[in-house]
């Protein structure tokens, strides 16, 4: 996973260098961040032996938010916030 990881964020690093547009710059740019923090959470979930859902170490990556006051579910991942809702 991490020699794909670390490819696959090379390759978007070389295209964030090239000729682009700002909001395709901010995009990519975006995609680079979000990549990078799976690449060092999913290293760092290998090195602590983090086997199921209810370790505390995996619970602690998740991005919902229950509002106690609003009783609404909230997902917030880098500068993206939006309500959870089917």
């Amino acid at each position: 996973y991490n020699e794909i990881s670390t490819t696959r964020l090379e390759g978007l690093i070389k295209l964030v260098q090239g000729d682009l547009s700002k909001g395709d710059r901010v995009k990519i740019i975006t995609l680079i961040t979000i990549d990078v923090h799976n690449r060092d959470i999913v290293t760092s979930f290998v090195q602590k032996k983090v086997e199921s859902n209810i370790d505390f170490k995996w619970q602690s990556q998740l991005r919902y938010y229950w509002g106690h006051d609003d009783k609404n579910v909230t997902i917030r991942i880098c500068d993206f916030v939006t309500l959870y809702s089917f």
